[in-house]
């Protein structure tokens, strides 16, 4: 058993070999237990998480058990093929028929090779080391004041939800998080201040409260004290503060100036 590292998180993976007897060649077996992993965690996503390292009484808690077997075939110093198969179950009906299960199979198959040329492998970059995990890159996320991409979400969101809710509106909502986390205060403003209907500004406030930007926060303290963000709705916002990932320092002065004598907020920070 190793403690394996990818997109996974890092997961207990067990190996197992055997020697074919019909065409020689090894075939490697490998077993992991999603439910072993620690560094699950997301960003892309409105309600954003934190790593979380559960402990061995708390993984047999999860409601969701899962694993994934890969098992290769080398022979002549190729993969001949790899197939891999991820089972997920729904714990509490586990050991009904009834329970909910999906499985993802895959397999790929050795066709042919060919030599590479230096044009395919000389392209003048430079390649460096980097984890496997899902992270953010911090040095692309730049910040601007430009609305228009935000403003058109604003209005497809609107058109997907008037009369009746469409299929697209969740999607066209997420990215209309991830459009705001890239505004500063000043295009948070400006975007405020061009909503033209209630419809729109409704879908605006509702979706501020999940960005947690550097810019974000301050901008809806401001909003608080103007009234146009309700005491219930500022506490509510103040109590998902704990799930902001890897706040900055900005971040955290923001939200001190925010707390007020009625108020409360626990917020993680880490140092690596």
């Amino acid at each position: 058993m190793i403690l394996q590292t990818d997109v996974n998180g890092k997961c207990k993976t067990y190996y197992k070999s055997s020697i074919n007897s019909m065409g020689g060649g090894v075939t490697v077996t490998k077993t992991k237990d999603l439910s072993s992993c620690s560094h699950r965690h997301t960003h892309l996503i409105p309600i954003q998480s934190i790593p979380y390292n559960p402990t061995d009484s708390e993984r047999g808690m999860t409601l969701v058990t899962g694993n994934i077997t890969c098992r290769q075939v080398i022979r002549n110093n190729k993969f001949e093929m790899v197939e891999c198969s991820e089972e997920q179950k729904f714990k509490p009906f586990e050991s009904s028929k009834s329970g909910a299960k999906s499985i993802i199979k895959q397999i790929l198959e050795y066709q042919s090779s060919f030599p590479s040329t230096p044009a395919d492998n000389d392209q003048g970059q430079r390649y460096k080391k980097q984890s496997l995990l899902y992270e953010t890159d911090k040095e692309s996320a730049m910040t601007h004041s430009d609305t228009s991409a935000a403003m058109i979400l604003i209005a497809k969101i609107e058109l997907a939800t008037a009369p009746q809710v469409k299929a697209e509106a969740p999607t066209l909502f997420f990215e209309l998080v991830e459009e705001l986390r890239r505004l500063n205060q000043q295009g948070l403003q400006i975007l405020l201040e061009s909503v033209t209907s209630v419809l729109q500004k409704k879908i605006l406030m509702d979706a501020l409260p999940l960005v947690n930007s550097e810019f974000s926060i301050p901008f809806l303290r401001i909003l608080h004290q103007q009234g146009e963000l309700s005491e219930g709705h500022f506490q509510a916002w103040l109590s998902s503060v704990a799930f902001i990932k890897d706040p900055s320092a900005p971040m955290i002065k923001a939200l001190l100036v925010s707390i007020n004598a009625k108020s409360y907020a626990v917020i993680g920070a880490s140092r690596s």
